[in-house]
């Protein structure tokens, strides 16, 4: 076809080749043309072959929105900064985001040609905003919500806001780009481009385990017409799907062209995009024979993220432990539930052990692979979830930034973002999921606390080990307060001291181990790596409160 729009194009046909693959090349440049396929096939229970109806190509660079057209890309951007080193899992601070969340409000003072998009991300590099934000926030990865190809109308409202209903795995989001005539290519490798010069790492959140086409009554995008039987896991009657992500369907990654398929435009993000990691949605939904095959074939140096549920727990096919001592990370819903609940005063003191130091011995057999969490797109924000309780959601988020682990921060965590109570914001294309860059300024101490907590993260080693811990690297400072918890982390330039009270109203009082001075890089309210005060003998900590001291050998 000669534009989007057009109703008729020139039609060639396919020939199969030896391999079985249907194949055809043209001897001349067609960048900028779109095209499609029609489909035929044998006719029975569990086929949707249909002649007259023209599919996308699910292998497309590039396509006119999810319901459009495949897009002829070139390959013509030049990297800027090609040899970017991804920063080792220990030493990540990953930040989640939303493309289109973080510059649609009127006050991020993006133009409008820009806001929402891609280079919107970029705006701001020298300013208390976007990308500013993030320098100065210190954070060295971002994990962009789905950025592929995606049907945003999924949802009953009309709306579907964070993107988990794929369309086209190796084609960006085209509604994030200024048109969708294939700049969507070149805006999205800017955009990567310029992270990178800035030190920040990406990440793509990816959604493998099912995609937009939906169950018997859904759409037919490309998968369907192309070879049902192949890409989704039917049922006995193969007229239905299962259904264990909740979405309608499960894409069928145990199959040869399933697996082939995941594998290969993984490696394409990789190749062409530079993409520093990944993190898989719903991933227990994704077979562990995959799973391994991913860990195999990519590069070492990416980082493979999983989120370890389905919406259905019966329709797991691996469990958390089934991918200890690999290169596997996995969302720690574990760590988000019990510090959480001492944060609020609720602790388990035995539980909050265990997870400080990298939730090693029950599922991770070494820290990093354990992503550590209080906030994520996913239910309410800290703050809601605490009744607004600022205390609490810096405690919180001081315990992240300093356990064992990879700690992930979501967008405005850093200034105590609110959803206004909306703990499923998926449909939201508003002030619920937009960022009010005012409300940085109105939480400035909120800010400069995790900013400085990221700092005290990256300049102490015993922070970031990529093994368990043993008594030579802890000793852990228990009182009679079980709302009370405090530790020591021997390295060896420094020791580090952490003393965490989770009691809604007493202080607590620890015995530091000596009566030499440490100096006070946090007191539950500021923080400074240069020290905010000096201590030794007793300390005594206000109520939901976090500190940190620190002394050299």
């Amino acid at each position: 076809f000669y534009s989007a729009e057009a109703k008729t194009g020139k039609e060639y046909e396919m020939k199969k080749t030896a391999e079985g693959m249907w194949y055809l090349a043209f001897n001349q440049n067609l960048t900028g043309k779109y095209y499609g396929y029609y489909v035929d096939g044998p006719a029975g229970k569990g086929e949707r072959f249909n002649p007259k109806h023209l599919l996308s190509d699910p292998y497309a660079y590039a396509n006119d929105g999810s319901y459009g057209k495949s897009v002829v890309v070139g390959d013509a951007y030049k990297w800027k900064e090609p040899g970017f080193k991804t920063p080792a899992a220990k030493d990540l601070v990953v930040y989640e985001m939303h493309i289109k969340s973080y510059t649609s409000h009127a006050s991020a003072g993006v133009s409008a040609d820009k806001r929402g998009k891609y280079l919107g991300l970029l705006e701001g590099a020298d300013s208390e905003k976007i990308l500013g934000n993030l320098k100065a926030l210190g954070v060295n990865a971002v994990e962009l919500l789905p950025v592929h190809e995606f049907d945003n109308k999924a949802a009953p409202s009309g709306v579907n806001y964070w993107g988990y209903m794929t369309t086209h795995f190796m084609a960006p989001e085209s509604s994030y780009a200024t048109a969708s005539d294939g700049r969507q290519v070149t805006e999205l490798k800017k955009l990567i481009d310029g992270l990178h010069e800035n030190g920040i790492a990406v990440i793509l959140d990816v959604v493998y385990n099912h995609t937009a086409e939906g169950n018997e009554q859904g759409p037919a995008f490309n998968f369907k017409g192309i070879d049902n039987r192949e890409y989704y896991r039917l049922c006995d009657n193969p007229d239905f799907y299962w259904n264990g992500t909740g979405c309608g369907n499960e894409f069928r990654t145990d199959s040869q062209m399933g697996r082939r398929y995941v594998l290969e435009t993984l490696m394409h993000w990789v190749k062409e995009y530079k993409v520093d990691g990944f993190r898989f949605d719903l991933a227990t939904i994704i077979d562990k024979e995959t799973m391994t095959a991913i860990n195999d074939t990519l590069p070492k140096n990416v980082v493979l993220i999983a989120e370890p549920w389905a919406a259905d727990w019966n329709c797991n096919q691996w469990s958390k432990g089934d991918f200890r001592n690999t290169r596997w990370a996995k969302w720690n819903d574990d760590f988000k539930n019990n510090v959480r609940n001492f944060a609020s005063g609720r602790a388990n003191r035995d539980n909050m052990m265990t997870l400080i130091c990298g939730t090693c011995y029950w599922w991770a057999a070494k820290p990093t692979e354990t992503v550590n969490f209080v906030e994520c797109h996913d239910n309410a924000t800290m703050m809601d979830a605490c009744g607004g309780n600022q205390k609490i959601a810096m405690l919180a988020g001081l315990i992240t930034l300093t356990s064992q682990g990879i700690p992930m921060l979501h967008e405005g965590q850093e200034f105590l973002k609110t959803k206004f109570g909306n703990d499923n914001s998926y449909d939201q294309d508003n002030e619920i999921n937009h960022i009010d860059w005012s409300l940085k300024a109105k939480n400035k101490k909120a800010f400069d606390f995790f900013a400085g907590l990221v700092k005290i993260r990256h300049a102490y080693p015993q922070f970031r080990n990529d093994r368990p811990l043993t008594d030579k690297d802890i000793k852990w400072m228990l009182v009679e307060n079980n709302n009370g918890l405090g530790y020591q982390l021997f390295g060896k330039e420094n020791d580090v001291i952490v003393l965490l009270n989770g009691d809604q109203n007493n202080w607590i009082k620890f015995a530091l181990p000596d009566d030499k001075e440490w100096k006070v890089l946090c007191n539950g309210a500021e923080v400074s790596l240069t020290g905010v005060s000096s201590a030794k003998g007793d300390y005594s900590v206000p109520p939901v409160s976090g500190v940190i001291l620190a002394r050299k050998k």
